[in-house]
């Protein structure tokens, strides 16, 4: 079963959200790329490589073929440059800011402790 927990309702910084179609063969790879370059303020060529991070092709055939019918979206999740990100099987790629992440559990890990 996938993860279905929305990341970030808690306790995680949204920066970006896109969407993309699926349906109509629109790539999740490029989706991602584009937004990654938005909330860098970079060019393609200046982030890091998606395919050092994940299996774009892998990530792409994931996507695709993940049933509509599905109670909840697949939730592909990774780090790349710093940032928290989620790309589902439903259209939807969220940034969130990978540093306020570490600061809210290294406060809670310090609150607890």
């Amino acid at each position: 079963m996938p993860d279905t927990e929305l990341k970030g309702t808690a306790d995680q910084t949204l920066v970006h959200e896109t969407d993309f179609d699926p349906e109509s063969g629109q790539s999740a790879v490029v989706t991602l790329i584009d937004a990654l370059t938005t909330v860098q303020d970079a060019d393609h060529d200046e982030i890091t490589p998606i395919g050092t991070v994940v299996d774009g092709d892998s990530m792409e055939t994931l996507v695709e073929r993940y049933p509509d019918s599905a109670p909840q979206p697949l939730q592909i999740k990774a780090t790349v440059d710093g940032w928290d990100v989620t790309i589902r099987s439903d259209g939807v790629v969220r940034i969130y800011d990978a540093q306020a992440t570490s600061d809210s559990t290294q406060s809670a890990e310090s609150t607890v402790s």
